[in-house]
């Protein structure tokens, strides 16, 4: 049996929230096929669907609350008790969060930037006036991690990898000795990266440059 056909039910919204304070919407009435009234009438046999709209009006308290349903039920004249059951948790109260008309807005950089950049740097130390890579150099903790980073970058689709090559000769000897020597470290580094990006499938340019004599590096 969907709805006793002599039985009448009033349904109440009743909002609970802090300090045991309620309010209570539009209450709903609903009837049986033998009763007399001006209620929706739900058949006995295959019951009914039905709506009920209601609204509060709205208090800060109220953001923490529950929705209860409330049953006034009775068949002919002898009342049934039940308990209230609770439909849901709290508020929809957004729009009371932040108003124009009672907070002042703030503005400030999000801080946002599409590019970042980040550098990770080795570097290779040569005998003086000597421009061949020695072997100790190309395995030091640092160059170990600088091609990690390299193929980790590489490997990730929202990283771009640039490989720079800064080549120095100290200011020791002549001018154009120091020219040369700083070229044919540059070139003997940038060899030895080519091939090593190579064996990792690696495929990016390589900027190189070389500065004959440097006084700062020499400081």
């Amino acid at each position: 049996k969907w709805f006793n056909k002599n039985a009448t039910v009033t349904i109440t919204p009743v909002l609970k929230y802090a300090g045991n304070r309620e309010t209570t919407g539009t209450a709903y009435s609903y009837q049986g096929e033998n009763v007399s009234g001006n209620r929706i009438t739900i058949p006995h046999k295959r019951g009914g669907n039905f709506t009920m709209t209601f609204k509060f009006p709205y208090q800060p308290e109220m953001q923490s609350s529950e929705l209860f349903l409330r049953f006034d039920g009775r068949i002919k004249q002898k009342q049934s008790s039940l308990p209230d059951v609770k439909v849901a948790d709290g508020v929809i109260a957004t729009s009371a969060l932040a108003s124009v008309a009672t907070t002042t807005p703030s503005v400030a950089d999000d801080g946002f930037q599409r590019i970042i950049k980040q550098a990770q740097e080795a570097n290779i130390l040569f005998v003086i006036q000597q421009a061949e890579l020695r072997q100790s150099e190309l395995n030091k903790q640092d160059m170990s991690a600088w091609k990690k980073r390299v193929r980790e970058a590489f490997n990730d689709p929202k990283q771009n990898v640039d490989v720079e090559i800064s080549a120095y000769a100290s200011p020791d000897g002549g001018a154009q000795l120091n020219d040369k020597l700083a070229a044919q470290r540059e070139k003997n580094t940038s060899k030895y990266l080519e091939n090593e990006l190579r064996k990792q499938s690696i495929n990016t340019d390589i900027n190189a440059r070389y500065t004959a004599q440097d006084w700062e590096g020499f400081r």
